[in-house]
C-alpha cells in the first residue's frame, strides 16, 4: 500500500492554497465544501477566485510566497498549485519542515499527501487514488462508480443514522446486522432513495414490530431507452443491478439486458403480433404476486414506460393490490430514433409542434383523425407503424397533406444495425417494399424528416 487512506475533518481548519489560477480554484472549491478556512496566496487572482473573495468565502494574500508564510500554529494543510515548479518545490520543502501535510499539484515528488478522485454522496464518500501514477485512470474509475450509486445515497445514510437507536432498542446485537442489511438492500431503502422517507419510516417501524413477518416487495417500472445501453439512465442501471427479478418486453435490446444483475431471474413478457407470451392481465398479476412474495421487481420497458407502454393498466393493478411502486422514465423511442437519425423533431421554420401517434390497429383499421394529423408545420412521430405505413400515407394524402412530404423510417433505432429510410408519402409504400425494413420501426413524417440526409452522424445505413 503506497499511501494510507485517510479522511480529514477540515471544518474551520486553516488551509493555505498557494496559487491563484484555475487549478487552485478547483482545489479551493473542494476545501470550501469540506468547511475549511481557506487562505489563498498569489500575486494574481483568477476571476473565479475573485468572486469567492468578494463573497467573503476565502481570505487572500496578494504576494509572492515566502517561507515565513507557513506557520505551524496557523496551518493544517498546504496545497500548492502554481505553474512554477520551483515555487511548488519551495512550498513543499517549507511545509515538510513544519510537519504539515502538503499536496503539490502534478508533482508527486513534492507531495506528502495526494487528493483522490471523489464520489460525493455525503455523508457517504468514496475516494479513488492511483497513488498519483494516473489521475485520469482514477477519474475514469470514479465515473464507473458514480453510475452505480444513487445521487440520493446520502439520504439513506442519514435515515440509517436517525434510526440507529430505534433498531438497537428492538433488535438484539446479533440481529442488527441482518436487519440493517434487509433494510438497506430492500424496499425501505428504495423508498428513501425515491424521496418517500415518511413511508419508509412507517415500514421500518412496522418491520421492527413484526420481525418474523415477511415484508412486501416493490415494483419498479423502468424505461430501458431506445436500445443503446449508453442511453440508460443511472437510476435504471442501478435498479437493474439490484433487482431480484426482471420482467422485460421484446423491445428491450440484448445489450441492455446484459446489464441486468447476473443472478437476477429474467422473464420475457413479449407482446407482439406474431407471439404473445403473456397477456397484459397476466403481466399485471405476475407483478403483484412477485411483490407479495417480497421480491424487488423491475418491469423493464423499451423507450419510456409512459409513452404507449400501457402504464395505466399496470399502475391500477399495483395500486389495487397496495403494492408500492416507482416509475423511472427513459429516453423515448421518439427522442432516441430522431437523434440517432439526425432529425430535429422541431424547427423554427418547419415544425412548431410534435404529435406522438400509435398506429396500433383496431379491427384491422386505423382509428386516427387524419384531418387533424394533416395540418402543416408539425411533426408526426408514429409508433408501431410498419405494417400500416401504406394506409397511414394514403390517409394523410387523402386529407391534403402534400404527396412530397418527407418521411424518415428508422429501424432498430440507436443500435449498431440501425437503418434509416428517407422517402416521401408518395414513395413510401414502394420504398418499404424495396428495403424490407425490420421491426421495431418508428416513422417520422414532416419536413424535418428530410434533414436525416444532411445531418446523419451515427454509423448507420441511410437509404
Amino acid at each position: 500500500m503506497n499511501y494510507f487512506p485517510l479522511f480529514l475533518n477540515l471544518k474551520k481548519a486553516p488551509v493555505l492554497v498557494v496559487g491563484g489560477g484555475k487549478i487552485a480554484f478547483r482545489k479551493v472549491e473542494l476545501l470550501l465544501q469540506a468547511g475549511a478556512d481557506v487562505l489563498v496566496l498569489s500575486p494574481e487572482l483568477d476571476p473565479s477566485l475573485q468572486t469567492l473573495l468578494s463573497q467573503n468565502k476565502i481570505r487572500y494574500l496578494n504576494k509572492v510566497f515566502e517561507d515565513t508564510d507557513i506557520q505551524i500554529q496557523s496551518t493544517k494543510l498546504v496545497i500548492t498549485a502554481t505553474d512554477e515548479p520551483a515555487v511548488n518545490h519551495q512550498v513543499s520543502q517549507r511545509a515538510t519542515q513544519c510537519n504539515i501535510w502538503v499536496n503539490a499539484v502534478d508533482s508527486i515528488e513534492d507531495s506528502t499527501a495526494v487528493v483522490p478522485a471523489i464520489v460525493d454522496r455525503s455523508p457517504i464518500q468514496i475516494a479513488i487514488s492511483s497513488s498519483a501514477t494516473s489521475p485520469t485512470l482514477a477519474r475514469l474509475i470514479r465515473l464507473k462508480i458514480e453510475s452505480l450509486f444513487s445521487a440520493q445515497l446520502g439520504l439513506l445514510a442519514q435515515f440509517a443514522q436517525k434510526n440507529r437507536s430505534l433498531v438497537k432498542d428492538h433488535c438484539a446485537q446479533n440481529e442488527r446486522r441482518t436487519f440493517w442489511e434487509s433494510v438497506l438492500t430492500g424496499q425501505i431503502a428504495q423508498l428513501v432513495l425515491g424521496g418517500q422517507e415518511e413511508k419508509a419510516q412507517e415500514q421500518l417501524e412496522s418491520a421492527l414490530q413484526n420481525k418474523q413477518k415477511k415484508s412486501i416487495g416493490m415494483v419498479f417500472i423502468v424505461g430501458a431507452g431506445p436500445g443503446h445501453p449508453d442511453l440508460l439512465t443511472l437510476r435504471a442501471l442501478q435498479l437493474m443491478q439490484s433487482a431480484d427479478i426482471v420482467l422485460y418486453d421484446h423491445l428491450v435490446s440484448d445489450e441492455v439486458l446484459s446489464l441486468v444483475r447476473r443472478d437476477a431471474q429474467r422473464i420475457s413478457v413479449a407482446k407482439i403480433k406474431t407471439q404473445t407470451v403473456y397477456s397484459q392481465e397476466q403481466i399485471n398479476q405476475m407483478m403483484v404476486q412477485l411483490a407479495q412474495e417480497g421480491k424487488k421487481v423491475v418491469r423493464l420497458k423499451g423507450g419510456d414506460p409512459a409513452i404507449f407502454g400501457r402504464l395505466t393498466e399496470e399502475l391500477k393493478a399495483l395500486t389495487q393490490a397496495h403494492i408500492p411502486f416507482e416509475i423511472v422514465p427513459g429516453i423515448s423511442a421518439a427522442n432516441g430514433a430522431a437523434a440517432y437519425a439526425g432529425v430535429p423533431l422541431t424547427d423554427s421554420n418547419m415544425s412548431q409542434s410534435i404529435l406522438f401517434i400509435s398506429a396500433h390497429e383496431k379491427n384491422s383499421h386505423l382509428n386516427l383523425d387524419f384531418s387533424y394529423l394533416s395540418k402543416q408545420n408539425q411533426t408526426l412521430v408514429i409508433y408501431m407503424g410498419l405494417s400500416s405505413a401504406t394506409e397511414l400515407a394514403q390517409g394523410l394524402i387523402t386529407h391534403h397533406m402534400p404527396v412530397q412530404t418527407p418521411c424518415a423510417v428508422i429501424s432498430r433505432a440507436t443500435c449498431t444495425n440501425q437503418q434509416v429510410l428517407v422517402s416521401t408519402l408518395a414513395q413510401l409504400e414502394q420504398d418499404l417494399v424495396k428495403t424490407q425494413m425490420v421491426s421495431p420501426v418508428l416513422i417520422i413524417v414532416g419536413n424535418v424528416a428530410a434533414l436525416a440526409q444532411e445531418f446523419q452522424w451515427f454509423n448507420v445505413n441511410t437509404i
